[in-house]
Order: structure tokens, then C-alpha cells, then sequence
């Protein structure tokens, strides 16, 4: 059986949210030649020493992850037969700078408990087991949708926003609050410019709540799927990204504004 051991050191210099930080090293791990009979008695033996063993992990004499296998086909093998012959060899890895929500999306994606972490060179440092994964899925929940309101930087946000104080909340809060004033501000400066038109044809104010409505609403879709496409691919291409929510606001406006002229030709005809 092979030993796999963590070089502390390294693992300290990365970020929290990392793979490196998260993961575990004290797992099940065998050779390519282990039988089965050899491996069931490892997990007898040291169960107890095993934080996760939802998967016997094979490392060369390199010590470079080169399959895996469950705990189900472990047992449900004959015990003379060789692991090298059973193992899946099509992995899904992460290196340990991966960001921790990351692996949990490809832990989801690819229905695995665990996700096992390699270096450059392909050696296997450990996993990060199916308990962090669930947690960080709950974490990141809580943070996205804290970001999607304006609320920002709690360090764990799952009990800080019960336990932490008001002028901590305070603080968190009113940075976008400030932020959406002024825009409201600028928005009634602009609606002022049409001061003569409103007083001419009454019912166009009518429909200021549904602009109002409408521009937060595309205003809140936008921002949701940009944190999400940033939690996901901290790589994003800012331009691409742009150019494409400009074509879907252009198909949004053309769209709605065909609608609402129809509705204004129907409904509202006598005040034209």
C-alpha cells in the first residue's frame, strides 16, 4: 500500500477558499497491483483512520493518481482480483489553488462524493470529502445571495448573519444602499426632463412604475448570472461577456417595447 502525506508548508500559502485548504489526506490508497482481498483488509483495519472512504484511490510507485475505485466494487469483486483491472482511469481532478465552490460544482456535474486533488505533475496530494463539499454548497448559496442584494464580506456568512451585531450588519448594508440612492436620484433628475411631456399627456406617468419595475428587474438578472459566471469562471472575458448581455438587452427592449406599444395601441388609444 502506498502513503500520501501533505507538505503543510505549501498547503499554508493558499488561499481559504482553496482545494489545497479544504481537502484531506487521510483516505484509503493502494497500488495499481493491490488485490482486492488486500485492500478490504486495509479498509478493516484502519477504517477508523479514514476521515472519507467513499472511494480506495490508486497511486503509482510516484505517487500520480492513476484511478479510482468505490467501496462498492471493492466488495462485490472476487477477492484475488487485481485493482488495476476494476478502476476507473477517466478522473475528474482540481488542483489545490481550485476555488472550493469549483469542486463542489464538478463534485454535482459529474455526481461524485468526493473530488480528488493533484498537483502539476499529476501526484496526488488528497480529496475534498462529500461533508465540505456539502457545506461549501450551502456557503456559497448564502454568499450569492447576500451579493445579489448588495449585502458583501461576511467572513461566514452561514452564523454571522445571526450572531453578528447591528453595526456589523450596519456596515454591510449600507454601502450599495447608498449606491442605489443615487441612482434613484439620477433617475428622478432624468424623468425631470420630460416635466412639459408628462404635463401634457397624463397618461404616460402611468407607466413609470412599469419602467421602474422592468429596469430593476433586467437590472437584477444581470447582476445574479455575472456573480455566478465570476464565482464560477474567475477567468471570465469581461468583453465577451459584455457583448453578449448587450444582444440579449437589445432582444429584451425590442421585444418589451413591442408589447407595450401594442398595449398602448389597444388600451390606451384615446389618450394619443
Amino acid at each position: 500500500m502506498n502513503n500520501n502525506k501533505v507538505d503543510q508548508q505549501e498547503t499554508k500559502y493558499l488561499p481559504p477558499e482553496s482545494a489545497g485548504r479544504i481537502m484531506t489526506a487521510n483516505i484509503p490508497i493502494a497500488g495499481p497491483s493491490s488485490t482486492i482481498e488486500e485492500i478490504e483488509k486495509l479498509l478493516l483495519e484502519k477504517t477508523k483512520d479514514f476521515e472519507t472512504i467513499n472511494y480506495i484511490y490508486i497511486v503509482n510507485t510516484e505517487n500520480k493518481l492513476v484511478g479510482v475505485t468505490s467501496i462498492k466494487e471493492i466488495f462485490r469483486r472476487p477477492k484475488n482480483s487485481v485493482v488495476s483491472e476494476i478502476m476507473e482511469t477517466n478522473l475528474i481532478v482540481v488542483r489545490p489553488h481550485t476555488d472550493r465552490e469549483r469542486v463542489a460544482l464538478l463534485a454535482i456535474k459529474y455526481n461524485l462524493k468526493s473530488i480528488p486533488v493533484v498537483d502539476n505533475e499529476n501526484k496526488f496530494l488528497g480529496v475534498v470529502p462529500s461533508d465540505v463539499i456539502l457545506t461549501t454548497l450551502h456557503q456559497e448559496n448564502i454568499e450569492n445571495v447576500l451579493r445579489s442584494v448588495g449585502i458583501h464580506n461576511f467572513e461566514n456568512p452561514i452564523k454571522d448573519l445571526i450572531f453578528a451585531s447591528a453595526f456589523t450588519h450596519f456596515k454591510k448594508r449600507l454601502p450599495w444602499l447608498i449606491v442605489g440612492l443615487l441612482g434613484g436620484i439620477i433617475a428622478a433628475v432624468m424623468v425631470g426632463f420630460f416635466e412639459n411631456l408628462f404635463a401634457k399627456m397624463v397618461a404616460l406617468a402611468a407607466f413609470i412604475p412599469a419602467v421602474v419595475y422592468m429596469a430593476d428587474a433586467v437590472g437584477s438578472q444581470t447582476q445574479t448570472i455575472l456573480i455566478r459566471s465570476l464565482a464560477i469562471e474567475h477567468n471570465l472575458i469581461f468583453k465577451k461577456y459584455l457583448w453578449r448581455e448587450l444582444k440579449v438587452s437589445f432582444f429584451l427592449a425590442l421585444i418589451l417595447g413591442i408589447v407595450i406599444s401594442l398595449v398602448l395601441f389597444l388600451w390606451w388609444s384615446s389618450f394619443l
